[in-house]
């Protein structure tokens, strides 16, 4: 499904909990996806690497 979703998608977003992680087009999120250190090979790794990253950060802060 989400192979479906890079395929004709003008903008893409992507939300945990709620939390709006990224909002933009395929290329930004790509771009983004690198800059961040995350695997950027097609949309499904993207989010659940975001996804992953976002739940360990507030599991994080939760302990705070």
């Amino acid at each position: 499904m989400l192979s479906e979703i890079e395929l004709i998608a003008d903008d893409i977003g992507i939300l945990n909990h709620g939390r709006l992680l990224f909002e933009g087009s395929m290329n930004d999120l790509r771009q983004y996806a690198l800059q961040s250190g995350f695997v950027a090979d097609n949309l499904e790794d993207v989010f659940l690497s975001m996804v992953e990253k976002d739940n360990m950060d507030r599991k994080q802060r939760a302990k705070l």
